[in-house]
């Protein structure tokens, strides 16, 4: 895009602004239609030991004394990224300055 713009070429610049937000929004949607997929991606026992960089026996006895959210169909257990990361925020300590501001 020319830095010099003048009354002349204003059309043209008005143009070449409106194509680069259209290319803009088209990315952006792509994007956000792309995450709630990921956010709520079902995934396996090893999946799961990978993501929350855990050993698969760690898992399996979380789901033994059910601490984890999880579902079984059949001999297969299955657990919700969207789920897990719920869970792993209820189990986040407050630090000494968000005790305070509740306080």
């Amino acid at each position: 895009m020319d830095t010099n713009l003048t009354f002349d070429k204003l059309p043209a610049a008005v143009q070449e602004v409106n194509l680069r937000l259209k290319r803009i929004e088209s990315i952006l949607c792509e994007n956000t239609k792309a995450a709630p997929v990921e956010a709520d991606k079902r995934m396996n026992v090893q999946e799961t030991a990978k993501y929350l960089d855990c050993a698969v026996a760690t898992i399996y006895g979380l789901v033994f004394r059910r601490l984890i959210p999880h579902e079984k169909k059949g001999k297969r257990l299955y657990f919700h990224k969207s789920e897990l990361n719920d869970w792993l925020k209820k189990g986040k300590r407050l630090t000494i300055e968000e005790i305070r501001s509740e306080i």
